[in-house]
């Protein structure tokens, strides 16, 4: 989250796997880079959603969308992460827009 806000760009996390090549000791996995920036987003969600509030009459928000290129970072691999937005009470859905946004739904 600190590099993202500084607008730090990270292209990899962790090595490509190739012959030749072994992984001695640390965290291995061929997704490693999508299960950090999954976590990265939860842990922004849970940062912003005690602040957000997105009616005029303060409804508490209870969807969280996802724009439709982050689908797949969203709920972290094979779906790792819905738990943890249902335990904030957050349902995920995709749109069409660049950003993220809560908001409240009837």
């Amino acid at each position: 989250l600190t590099l993202w806000a500084a607008g730090v760009p990270s292209a990899r996390i962790g090595l490509a796997e190739q012959e030749g090549l072994g992984v001695l000791a640390g965290p291995r996995h061929p997704a490693l880079g999508q299960m950090a920036r999954a976590r990265a987003l939860l842990g922004h969600v849970i940062g912003v959603l005690p602040t957000v509030h997105t009616t005029a009459d303060h409804a508490t928000a209870d969807t969280l969308f996802i724009p439709r290129r982050l689908q797949g970072e969203a709920l972290g691999q094979k779906g790792a992460l819905a738990a943890d937005y249902a335990a904030l009470g957050l349902r995920v859905a995709v749109w069409d827009e660049d950003d993220l946004a809560l908001a409240a739904t009837a």
